[in-house]
C-alpha cells in the first residue's frame, strides 16, 4: 500500500496527512493534490462563510472532470459512497460487506468503511463480522435498534480489529451496566471518536466506568440521551480524569437534570457541550 495512504487511514480523524499526500500529489501536477486540499478546507470552513461558495464551485468542478477517473472499477460495485475530505468513504450494510472479496478496500481513493445493519441480525451474523479480518477498515459501525442487548455489547468490546473504529452507534439495544462496563474496559476501542448509547438501560455503574476509561480518553462526542443515570453519575463523569476530549454530551432523560449537583459539575466541566434538549 502507498504510505501516504496508509498514513491516512491510520489517522482517519487527523488532517495532516491528507495535507502532506496533497502536497506530493500537487508536486506531481496530480490534480487530487488540490481536490484532498479543497475537501480538507471545506470541512473546516462554517457554513455561514462567504468563502464556502467558492469552493463548493471549485468542487463541484474538480468533481465533473475527474471524478469517474478517481473512481475506475468502483464506480460499478459501490452504492453508497462519497467523497469526504479527499478520500471516499463507503457505506455498506453487514451482509454485504461480509459478501464478495471487495478489492476496492485496499484501493488509494478509500479511507473510510461505515457498516450497518440493514435488518434485524440473523443469529451468528454479529459474530462473523467481529471476528472478520476485514472490520479492521470499518471506521464506523451502526447498529442501532437491532436489541443487541449486554451479550452484543461484550462481543464488540472484544472485537480484535476495532482498532481503528471511530464511530459506533448502538441506541436503542437494551445495554444495561455490563455492557457499558465491557465497552469502557474494552482494550480494542482506544480510537473511539463518538459514542451513541441513546435509550438504553445504563446507570451510575456504566457511566462511572466511562468516566475512569483510558479507552475513552478521546472521545468527542457521547450520547446518553434516556438512560438511568442519576447525579451521581453525572457527577462521576464530570470528575473523570479522562475525558478531556469531550465537545458534545447528551444527557437528556436521565435520572437528574441541570439543578442537580451532578448536572452543575458537567456544565462547569464541558459548559455549552452538555445538552438536555
Amino acid at each position: 500500500m502507498d504510505p501516504f495512504v496508509a498514513a491516512v487511514r491510520a489517522e482517519l480523524d487527523d488532517d495532516l496527512p491528507r495535507l502532506i499526500y496533497a502536497d506530493y500529489l500537487e508536486e506531481r501536477g496530480d490534480p487530487r493534490g488540490e481536490f484532498i486540499r479543497l475537501q480538507v478546507e471545506l470541512a473546516q470552513t462554517p457554513a455561514d462563510d462567504p468563502r464556502r461558495r467558492e469552493l463548493l464551485e471549485r468542487e463541484a468542478k474538480l468533481l465533473r472532470a475527474y471524478e469517474s477517473d478517481w473512481l475506475g472499477s468502483l464506480s460499478e460495485e459501490l452504492v453508497q459512497w462519497g467523497f469526504h475530505r479527499g478520500f471516499l468513504v463507503v457505506s455498506l450494510s453487514i451482509n454485504r460487506f461480509l459478501d464478495g472479496e471487495h478489492a476496492w478496500l485496499d484501493g488509494p481513493t478509500v479511507a473510510g468503511v461505515s457498516v450497518y445493519a440493514d435488518k434485524v441480525l440473523p443469529p451468528g451474523l454479529l459474530n462473523d463480522f467481529i471476528e472478520s479480518p476485514r472490520t479492521a477498515h470499518v471506521h464506523s459501525l451502526n447498529l442501532g435498534f437491532e436489541w443487541i442487548k449486554d451479550a452484543g455489547a461484550v462481543l464488540i468490546a472484544g472485537g480484535p480489529y476495532f482498532s481503528t473504529l471511530l464511530t459506533l452507534l448502538l441506541g436503542n439495544n437494551g445495554i444495561s451496566d455490563d455492557g457499558a462496563i465491557a465497552l469502557a474496559e474494552s482494550p480494542n476501542l482506544i480510537s473511539l471518536r463518538c459514542l451513541w448509547l441513546r435509550s438504553n438501560l445504563i446507570g451510575d455503574a456504566g457511566v462511572t466506568a466511562f468516566a475512569q476509561s483510558e479507552t475513552f480518553a478521546n472521545m468527542r462526542q457521547l450520547d446518553l440521551t434516556n438512560n438511568e443515570i442519576t447525579s451521581a453519575g453525572a457527577l462521576a463523569l464530570a470528575e473523570s480524569p479522562y475525558m478531556n476530549h469531550l465537545q458534545l454530551l447528551k444527557v437528556t432523560g436521565n435520572r437528574f437534570d441541570g439543578r442537580s449537583r451532578g448536572g452543575k459539575a458537567l456544565r462547569a466541566r464541558f459548559g455549552d457541550g452538555v445538552t438536555w434538549a
